[in-house]
This record gives C-alpha cells, structure tokens and sequence, in this order.
C-alpha cells in the first residue's frame, strides 16, 4: 500500500515540533497523543510493508519551520529510512493538477494566498493519485474534502489508536490459543 502523507502528518512523523492541537478534519476534535498515534502509524506502515510517499511541497513546508542547518538532516533521515520515499511534482502530476482546480473554485478565491494554498493542496491532491498513492493522510479539511471528491481515501491520525503498538510475533502462546488484539496494547 501507497501511502501519501500531507506536512501536518509528516511533522508528526519526523517529530519536528508541529502542533499538539491537530483536530480530525471530519469532526473538528482536537486529537489526543498525536506523536504516540504517529508512532503507532508507522508501526502499522512497517508491520505491513507500506510505503510511506512524501511529496515535495509537504517536504518544503516542513523545511521552512527547522533552522536552514538542519535540512540536509532532517533529508537523510527521510533518505535512510526504508519505508520512506520522496516525490516529485512532475509533468504528470502538473496535468493532474491543473485539471483539479475548476473554474468556479478560480472566481471563489480572494488573493494570492488563496491561490498559493489551493496550488500546494491541488500538488498535493495531484501527485498522489500521479504516483498511484491508496491514501492520502492530511488533518487539511478542505484538502479532505477535494480529495475525497476525486476518489482519494483521506485519513488522519484520529483513524489510529493512540495506545497500539506493533505486536511481537514472538509472543509465547498455546497451540490454537486465541489472543485478542486488547491483550496487545499498552
């Protein structure tokens, strides 16, 4: 499974220091233990080999928060990491994108930081469904419900248990024993 993850879920990834106060983007309730649930996410993500893809912009708009010292180390960290795989804003993902953002959505908008927030959400939106992406991760409501529009899966860290843990498979138990998945978490 292709993962897309959007910045507000990444900085909870990298743990950079983001917001404590993500709210679920159906709801509008502030979510508890957003690090523990990032943690229990990947977890999931490498208990089932999924791949974890970071477009661009989210990436940039990660970068623009940590000192300019630190991008190079925040990039191999992303870089070593297996799971994780950078993407790019290419042609196919420009032409996915372009056809997003439809005329009436064009008159709707104020200024230039309408456009310019649209543009990194539609790139966003764009680049997931150009690299085959299964679901996109964002706590953006309005990237939620674009997305949504066109067909993407959108999650948020209020779909993880904020308490899982990935499950030793080593774990002693009786031949034909049956274990519950409560019995597992912390």
């Amino acid at each position: 499974m292709r993962l897309v993850v959007d910045a507000n879920i990444l900085m909870q990834i990298l743990k950079v220091g983001g917001r404590n106060d993500l709210k679920c983007p159906r709801t509008g309730k502030v979510i508890d233990n957003p690090e523990g649930r990032a943690e229990a996410l990947l977890d999931l993500m490498t208990a089932k080999a999924d791949r974890i893809l970071i477009p661009s912009p989210a990436l940039s708009e990660i970068l623009v928060r940590v000192d300019q010292h630190l991008h190079r180390e925040y990039l191999a960290a992303i870089n070593s990491t297996a799971r994780f795989d950078l993407i790019n804003f290419d042609a196919i993902s420009a032409i996915s994108c372009a056809q997003l953002v439809n005329s009436a959505e064009l008159k709707q908008l104020k200024g230039d930081s309408d456009r310019s927030k649209i543009s990194f959400d539609r790139q966003i939106i764009a680049m997931t469904q150009a690299y085959g992406g299964d679901e996109l991760w964002t706590h953006d409501k309005d990237m939620l419900k674009k997305a949504e529009a066109v067909g993407i899966v959108v999650k948020s860290l209020a779909d993880v248990a904020s308490n899982m843990r990935q499950i030793d498979l080593m774990e002693e138990s009786n031949p034909g024993e049956v274990v519950s998945i409560d019995s597992r978490r912390r």
